[in-house]
């Protein structure tokens, strides 16, 4: 016995030689212990233990991932922190479990991006990638985050192998491995004698179209090495490193699926854990501040006046020209006390009381006069909106629209003078000024129009060129006649915030008349326009004119102070995402800026369809009579969205693709038969009746087949899932002739379409619709 003892003397010393801190790490969870990790460099390294890490995760049941991919002071940074791990920001609530990273909504904008559209959206981009970069990259169904997450508990997560979005940084990333792995096969080779690898480290490429092979040329073999010459061998094989390591990955996709799933769960354990421990903090501290509450009571609540004594001292000055309402702001004991005033005791508090009421009714004064010059203010520009009316009718009707709003009317110098001493406007005080109104709304029309041409020149033109070179404005008094101002690419937008509404019409209850007896008023819902004039939002500058007027020209004051103090707004906008914008649809068909209008647009959008190839997270398929305005608000609307974000983001310039043409069949036909005809008419102005392309009305239709046979989008609605049915019915037909000028052969193919159309769409024949 005596041997064991002396055996166990010392066993237990090494503790008292362990740091103190690092008993005190045990017993927290990895929130705090992360927490811990970032106060010093001595913090840091005491947490750097991966059992420290782990057993802080097991006392919160979070999960173990099962790879060593990820660490565990990895995998606690990634549920529990909630900074941008790109920028920093703070309050980055989502976490991707498939990228495994946390990024705010400015940052996922940035760095992640559609698959699908990488080589449109960044087409420089793509050279500077490895070709099998994007082979080996994790994809992410998350294109961006919105908000804070709501109810983690109620979500489910489903693994998607095919997310369709990745991030450039990972691009990058996998770039340079790959390139690495190419580079010891290089060397690897050279050490062996040899200019390549070998053909036994040689895997021939399954699958490389013509576009890819063109530009994976080089002298050399490895990818990276870049040539101008058109000449060298196309290298049609990868290293045999770099196919296992595509290997590797495809094959430990499912083990990323399973990884991935939990990693989404142990995020929501993890924000449920976070939020239970806030929750349980804030009551701690609401019951220490019930407990100092209940040890040292508050002074009791204020005393109140005694209406008695406040009477009283009221008999007592209403003889010196003071009321009960100066008598009320009063305070103190003077009016608070219980006791009945006395001749004597209002001897003594009389100069303090008169005082204090000279005080008092000063202030009263003083906020009296405001209100009351308010309110008058209010009255008089009241009275003055039937004089606005009246003297906008007086004018031409060419010249209404450019009337300013009648909010920004008041403004005008002339006008402020009428209302702004808060006396009844007289039509003699409104002759008298009539004059001096009159030139300052001309000279407000002036600056109007100079401030839209310099809005277009600035959204459409090289802000580097030399102000010789820029387009100056003619001096025509601001007519409508303008042809600058008639142009597609001058088509302005208003200015107030969220116009155009998503929404066409909007449901409103109309009340009806009070039945006798009733105290309830008899209604209905009804269906009303968001808009009077929803197409002049975005429009030529008289037309989004008329639009504010019909619109937003409801206000009948000037409602605070910052407004009377403004100068009139000219409330017009022109985006360069919607410049850019407009000017891809004119290049889509093929439009001269110099000549095309609005008409145009309109013309040959009722029978296009569009695809915002490169729109981040939002609408991107546009059809029907109203598809080019609906892309132009999609545009704007989401602009002044990023803009909103700390720090904001500025839109991409829109890249637009022409899909594919309408059907043609009552109206439709009619729209298509008034664009060809024009078309035609411009044809033989220009002279050009030589000219095959220009003047075969399905130019336009050969020069999208690449486009046509696209993959819709999957958030399209049932018309475009029957559009994919008819495009794969009759994509044979269109492949024999999509090279031939025929007329017969051109109206066989549209047959074709219509025909496998509506077999599609569950038709009995094509004869109902009018086919023989």
């Amino acid at each position: 016995m005596g041997g064991r003892k002396e055996k166990n003397v010392g066993r237990l010393e090494v503790m008292k030689t362990l740091p103190l801190e690092l008993l005190i790490f045990s017993h927290l969870d990895p929130n705090d212990l992360l927490a811990l990790s970032t106060v010093n460099k001595q913090y840091r390294s005491l947490a750097s233990s991966h059992k420290v890490w782990e057993n802080s995760r097991k006392k919160i049941d979070l999960p173990d991932l099962g790879t060593d991919t990820i660490t565990e002071w990895q995998y606690a940074q990634l549920v529990f922190e909630t900074n941008c791990q790109r920028c920093g920001a703070k309050d980055a609530q989502r976490l991707d479990p498939y990228l495994r990273k946390r990024l705010c909504k400015s940052c996922r904008i940035k760095d992640v991006v559609r698959l699908s559209s990488l080589d449109r959206m960044y087409p420089k981009l793509k050279t500077k990638l490895h070709p099998r970069a994007v082979d080996a990259a994790r994809q992410t169904p998350y294109a961006e985050t919105v908000g804070k997450p709501r109810r983690w508990r109620n979500w489910t997560f489903t693994f998607n192998r095919d997310g369709g979005y990745v991030s450039i940084d990972d691009l990058f990333m996998l770039s340079r491995m790959i390139c690495d792995l190419e580079a010891q096969d290089e060397d690897e080779a050279i050490l062996q004698g040899r200019s390549s690898p070998p053909p036994e480290a040689r895997v021939p490429k399954t699958s490389l179209s013509a576009a890819k092979r063109k530009t994976y040329t080089s002298k050399h073999w490895r990818a990276g090495d870049e040539s101008d010459s058109d000449d060298e061998p196309v290298k049609d094989w990868d290293s045999a490193r770099v196919v296992k390591f595509i290997n590797d990955r495809e094959a430990s996709l499912d083990e990323f699926g399973e990884v991935t799933e939990r990693l989404f769960n142990a995020a929501v354990k993890a924000a449920e854990h976070v939020g239970k421990i806030r929750n349980q903090r804030w009551m701690q501290e609401y019951e220490t501040r019930q407990q100092a509450r209940q040890a040292h009571p508050p002074p009791g609540p204020r005393p109140q006046a005694n209406p008695v004594r406040q009477r009283q001292i009221r008999d007592k000055v209403v003889h010196l020209g003071y009321s009960l309402y100066d008598v009320y702001g009063l305070t103190g004991k003077i009016v608070t006390s219980l006791s009945e005033l006395t001749d004597g005791e209002w001897e003594k508090i009389k100069p303090k009381v008169i005082a204090a009421l000279d005080r008092q009714c000063e202030k009263n004064a003083q906020r009296d006069q405001r209100y009351r010059l308010r309110s008058h203010q209010i009255e008089s520009q009241r009275l003055l909106r039937p004089l606005y009316d009246a003297f906008k009718q007086s004018l031409p009707e060419s010249a209404r629209p450019f009337v300013p709003l009648f909010t920004d009317f008041l403004v005008l110098p002339s006008v402020k003078e009428l209302w702004q001493p808060g006396k009844k406007v007289t039509s003699e005080q409104w002759e008298a000024h009539f004059d001096d109104i009159r030139e300052e709304v001309d000279q407000f029309r002036l600056d109007l129009v100079l401030h839209a041409r310099q809005l277009i020149l600035d959204a459409t033109t090289d802000p580097d060129k030399a102000d010789g070179e820029r387009e100056e404005p003619a001096e025509d008094d601001a007519g409508l006649d303008d042809a600058f101002l008639s142009r597609a690419t001058s088509l302005l937008c208003c200015g107030f915030p969220g116009c155009p509404p998503a929404s066409t019409k909007r449901r409103l209850w109309v009340s009806g008349k009070k039945s006798s007896g009733s105290y309830w008023a008899s209604g209905r819902f009804e269906w009303r326009p968001t808009l009077n004039d929803r197409p002049g939002s975005f429009a030529a500058l008289a037309d989004v004119l008329k639009h504010m007027h019909a619109d937003h020209n409801d206000n009948k004051q000037l409602w605070d102070t910052k407004s009377i103090k403004a100068a009139p707004q000219f409330h017009l906008a022109l985006p360069l995402e919607v410049a850019c914008a407009v000017s891809a649809l004119l290049e889509l068909h093929d439009l001269d800026p110099e000549t095309a209008t609005k008409d145009d647009l309109v013309n040959v959008s009722a029978v296009s369809k569009y695809e915002w190839e490169n729109a981040p997270r939002t609408r991107r398929h546009f059809a029907g009579e109203d598809a080019w305005f609906d892309l132009i608000r999609a545009i704007k609307r989401k602009g002044e969205k990023l803009g909103k974000l700390k720090p904001a983001v500025a839109l991409d310039p829109p890249c637009i693709v022409l899909k594919r043409f309408r059907p043609t069949f009552g109206k439709e036909a009619r729209l298509v038969a008034a664009a060809k005809g024009k078309e035609v008419e411009q044809n033989d102005s220009s002279g050009d009746s030589s000219s095959a392309e220009g003047s075969d009305p399905n130019t336009g239709d050969r020069m999208c087949d690449d486009d046509f046979f696209a993959q819709q989008d999957e958030d399209e609605d049932s018309e475009v899932e029957k559009d994919e049915a008819f495009e794969g019915g009759a994509g044979e037909v269109l492949q024999r002739t999509a090279g031939d000028n025929d007329d017969e052969d051109a109206d066989a193919v549209e047959f074709a379409r219509y025909k496998a159309k509506f077999r599609a769409a569950g038709e009995d024949s094509a004869s109902d619709h009018g086919f023989e």
